[in-house]
């Protein structure tokens, strides 16, 4: 998915560990979740692993979070709401353009990057 902010920006929500997007749970619904959540652990026929799968796959926990995004260009947020729509939100005075990243900040474990410097292969389209 993607769509533009009011500003311009295109905001594109097609990978994961997405520095501007997050999930929004209601208060009221909070219980719920973890009931639910609590319910699918429970169930002694799962091995650890397929009770992870169902938790996150469970279309019941899926549909109680709503996805949230942050213009990294502009700072507006955008929510989405029951059916999908999104709803834009703009900020007043100082914009603080990293609300939705972790909580662990600059410490976040990230992903290790790499640059190759040798040629590229003719039969590829990378290189290294």
């Amino acid at each position: 998915m993607h769509f533009y902010c009011t500003c311009g920006y295109r905001i594109s929500d097609t990978s994961d560990f997405l520095s501007f997007k997050a999930s929004v749970l209601s208060n009221q619904d909070e219980e719920d979740y973890v009931d639910g959540i609590e319910a699918l652990v429970k169930e002694e026929s799962l091995c650890p692993g397929e009770q992870w799968e169902r938790i996150f796959m469970e279309k019941m926990l899926r549909c109680l979070r709503r996805n949230l995004y942050q213009c990294p260009h502009c700072g507006r947020l955008h929510v989405e709401d029951l059916s999908g729509e999104l709803h834009t939100f703009a900020p007043e005075g100082t914009v603080n353009k990293r609300l939705l990243t972790s909580v662990e900040g600059e410490a976040w474990r990230g992903f290790l990057w790499a640059e190759w410097e040798d040629e590229k292969p003719d039969c590829h389209q990378w290189r290294g």
